[in-house]
């Protein structure tokens, strides 16, 4: 399961990629790592791209290349050696990511066999659409408000006729 650091990181990184996600015009896949403390423990490939499944475990990515989210979520140490890097980006070169079957994995790539589970519908897609929701709500608030200012100024005209 991930914990409430990894969902808190997925989500900073995914947000700041909500409209593309939105759009169905980025693809990721976020998975633990179960290593040491001096690795990351949460990873996150994002591609333009497609990204395909047909385990769960291997992903084919359209691309020749994706994006990779390296995330550092809790405090880690090597002997007396602190890193405060806690999120680092880089490029691989392959077309195909397998993950350990004993890792979490959250992702919006298409599967014929395998159901995927996409977190980021409780932090980006969930926040894209209250954000959308507040401004028609305010948008019809303002509108409602607007037509009753008006409805005032003209009635108190007409009766001072």
């Amino acid at each position: 399961m991930f914990s409430t650091a990894q969902l808190d990181m997925m989500n900073a990184v995914l947000n700041s990629h909500a409209s593309e996600i939105m759009r169905g015009e980025l693809y990721y896949i976020a998975y633990t790592t179960n290593t040491t403390d001096n690795d990351p423990d949460l990873q996150i490939a994002l591609s333009n791209k497609p990204i395909t499944t047909n385990d769960g475990y291997t992903f084919y990515f359209e691309s020749d290349n994706y994006e990779l989210v390296s995330c550092y979520t809790s405090n880690y140490y090597s002997g007396n050696y602190y890193s405060g890097k806690r999120v680092f980006s880089s490029t691989v070169d392959t077309n195909i990511l397998s993950i350990n079957i004993r890792e979490f994995i959250s992702t919006n790539a298409s599967a014929e066999t395998f159901v995927c589970l996409d977190y980021s519908d409780r932090g980006v897609v969930q926040n894209e659409k209250i954000i959308k929701t507040n401004t028609a709500l305010c948008f019809i608030f303002g509108v409602v408000l607007f037509t009753l200012v008006l409805s005032r100024f003209f009635d108190n005209i007409f009766r001072s006729r």
